[in-house]
């Protein structure tokens, strides 16, 4: 029995009533950290990916250029099309047209799935691109290049039926006569005319569908990447829970979904509170099961090696590395936090000196003012008892 589909809502609730769910199975500062030719070689055959500060810096569409040489590696790890990005902003309603996620697809050169539901409750539509369920998906762009297409194709065939009754009825026909050595063959030129013409006016696009109902489409394994605990890792747990319905697990040891959460990000001012509220409910831990899923990992360093027996080995691009710190108290380090701290404690000092500067200032200014008043109304208190006496 297939799983219910639940709005978003109901799925957040969730996960603060379940904390666990909350949880990745890796955690690292970006995807230049995991390796993946070696998770493909365990049987992840599918990627889903965010875009924004996994990949791009918000509301932009090229790769982050730390990232490039590590997105490279990604793509050649896997089979065209089985990389998917599914963003929250790219595809979705406030992309109407999917004229973002054309830009987006063409930029990373990966599909970019079209949802109406919003992560993490477009799981239904994921499992279908992997399954071969849904049909390409067609943008504003692609309909007027193809509705133009079509319309030069009939101009096509249009012209050729004048040209051919042209030649029939004029050059070869009555008004003209026909042509030295063009009255035997003029039947079989005919008929290769209508072939042709058969033959142009033929479509294209069932070729595509015949191949992609033909193919063998294996059961999807996918590895889930993204920088938010209640949209990418709530994702993957869905997905999970979709694919657990339909299939079973052939080796029982490794799950068919996994989760990373990515720490490093790009544009670190969006969503803060956000951000902190899922640090705080899942604790800052990973998933517990049966695979170290630490062994997937790579050092950026290993870029510098010249030895091909290194799995994973990438020679050029730079890549983030663990220099920032991020909510999680694993990543902070003593002489980082002890400038914070005494950054905070001297921008501290110098507000509470300001403060107690400007009110000792106050108070003498009131002090002041206070003992001229008192002066006066003492001198006006002798010149009255003057006036009497």
């Amino acid at each position: 029995m297939a799983p219910i589909s639940l709005p978003n809502v109901l799925i957040y609730l969730t996960a603060i009533v379940r904390p666990k769910l909350l949880r990745p199975h890796l955690r690292v500062p970006s995807i230049a950290h995991v390796d993946f030719r070696a998770l493909r070689k365990i049987g992840f055959n599918a990627v889903v990916i965010d875009k924004d500060n996994c990949l791009t810096i918000p509301e932009q569409d090229e790769i982050y250029p730390p990232l490039k040489a590590a997105w490279s590696h990604l793509l050649s790890a896997f089979d065209p099309g089985r990389v998917l990005l599914v963003s929250n902003s790219a595809g979705t309603k406030r992309d109407p047209g999917g004229i973002a996620a054309e830009a987006v697809s063409l930029s990373l050169l990966t599909p970019v799935l079209l949802h109406s539901t919003k992560k993490p409750g477009c799981s239904p539509s994921i499992l279908s691109y992997f399954r071969h369920e849904l049909h390409p998906p067609h943008t504003l762009r692609q309909s007027i290049i193809e509705r133009g297409e079509r319309l030069a194709q009939l101009e096509k065939v249009d012209e050729d039926e004048v040209l051919a009754r042209w030649k029939g009825e004029v050059e070869d026909g009555l008004l003209l006569g026909p042509a030295p050595g063009k009255v035997e063959d003029g039947s079989k030129r005919l008929q290769t005319r209508m072939v042709d013409r058969q033959a142009n006016t033929l479509p294209d696009s069932d070729d595509g569908h015949e191949k992609l109902d033909g193919s063998v489409v294996e059961d999807p394994r996918i590895v889930v990447i993204g920088d938010r605990l209640f949209t990418d890792t709530l994702l993957a747990h869905r997905l999970s829970i979709h694919l657990n319905s339909s299939t079973r697990d052939r080796t029982g040891a490794e799950p068919g979904v996994i989760s990373i959460h990515t720490t490093s990000l790009p544009e670190r001012r969006d969503v803060r509170l956000l951000r902190w509220f899922e640090e705080r409910l899942s604790g800052g831990k990973l998933k517990v099961g049966r695979t170290d899923w630490a062994r997937y990992t790579l050092d950026p360093e290993w870029r510098n090696s010249t030895g091909d027996e290194r799995h994973g080995q990438r020679t050029e691009g730079t890549s983030i590395g663990e220099s920032r710190m991020t909510w999680d108290p694993r990543t902070w380090r003593a002489l980082a936090v002890f400038a914070g701290v005494g950054r905070g404690m001297r921008s501290t000092g110098r507000l509470m000196w300001r403060g107690v500067g400007g009110g000792i200032r106050w108070a003498w200014a009131r002090a002041r003012r206070r003992g001229g008043q008192l002066e006066a109304e003492v001198e006006g208190v002798r010149k009255s008892e003057s006036r009497i006496a």
